[in-house]
């Protein structure tokens, strides 16, 4: 069966798509060539949505910091291979109490209408883009649409066009949030094989709560939010500590296993991303690169599979060098 990757971009303005797309690929192809894969050939969709919420996109040919178009963090390869950090075990016992403590807040008890309208302007101040998407309208010849009606119509499009296709769909930050909406609401009987989370807020307190608003009629009823049944094989959840997006990055106990047996497994990662000495935990580009989500496409597009055939024609060679060598030394 074909393959292809489909890749949908978070928040914040963007480049325009081509120029996206282009960098989205060459960050994946990094991380498959750190893994000694030379021959790398896939096919690669990018849902492309910021014009849809931002009136022009960025431009990497602007050199005036102070005007709108300026784009301060553009593609930039891996100039050293920085080492792996060590396991921040405070960090992540921390992160770990601080959700806990949250969720018994925000999640345990149905709370009054007016927490709820502190979230929204919360989110209004901190995520315009998914204010926006949330509440958001659009006029296009005379009709009037939500963003999030316009915003997912871009995912749903090119999914319908590569559904007869083994489909990974990797989704970033805000993308995230988008791709969910998607896979339960829009697309359920569209299979997706494998689908990624990268930077993803999806473990937020307050997007948990919309999810379970949104699946829960009787507040005293059991609340849960389930892993879309249309994803087949896996679901992979990539966050670094210091993403201040994905700070609640555990969320395999938040969305319950599918009919598949498919739950999120949560990766914690090292976000490399950095540019003029500045470092963005948060960047796609570094996420596109670690060893984990090259590891993650190489087994869904096959490559792992020659690789390890030819390590072992490597051991083969070796193996037969070293005996005709003793042989000749005996």
């Amino acid at each position: 069966m074909k393959t292809v990757i489909i890749g949908i971009h978070g928040l914040g303005n963007k480049p325009e798509k081509a120029i996206l797309k282009k960098w989205w690929r060459a960050s994946i192809i990094e991380g498959l060539k750190s893994m000694g894969i030379k021959k790398i050939k896939f096919q690669f969709q990018l849902a492309y949505w910021a014009d849809l919420v931002h009136r022009f996109p960025l431009d990497p040919y602007v050199l005036d910091k102070n005007d709108p178009a300026y784009l301060d963090e553009i593609y930039l390869p891996r100039i050293i291979d920085q080492k792996i950090r060590k396991k921040r075990v405070f960090k992540k016992l921390f992160l770990d109490v601080a959700e806990k403590l949250i969720n018994v807040v925000f999640i345990s008890f149905w709370r009054p209408s007016k927490i709820y309208d502190f979230e929204k302007r919360l989110i209004e101040s901190n995520f315009p883009d998914l204010y926006i998407y949330y509440n958001g309208k659009s006029t296009i010849n005379g009709k009037t649409y939500s963003t999030q009606q316009l915003i997912r119509k871009r995912l749903v499009k090119i999914i319908k066009r590569h559904k007869n296709k083994k489909i990974i769909l990797i989704a970033h930050s805000m993308g995230s949030i988008i791709a969910y909406d998607v896979l339960t609401k829009v697309l359920c009987d569209i299979n997706i094989d494998t689908f990624v989370t990268i930077g993803s807020p999806l473990g937020m307190p307050t997007l948990k709560k919309f999810y379970l608003k949104e699946t829960e009629k009787n507040p005293q009823e059991k609340r849960e939010i389930k892993t879309p049944d249309n994803i087949r094989s896996n679901w992979f959840n990539l966050s670094d500590l210091n993403d201040k997006v994905a700070i609640y990055y555990k969320i395999r106990g938040d969305y319950l296993i599918n009919r598949h047996k498919v739950a999120p497994i949560d990766k914690v990662i090292n976000n490399d991303y950095e540019v003029d000495k500045q470092k963005n935990p948060h960047k796609s580009y570094g996420y596109l690169r670690t060893k984990e989500m090259a590891e993650i496409l190489a087994g869904f597009l096959g490559l792992d599979k020659f690789r390890e055939i030819k390590k072992a024609i490597r051991r083969f060679k070796s193996t037969i060098k070293e005996f005709f060598n003793h042989k000749r030394l005996g």
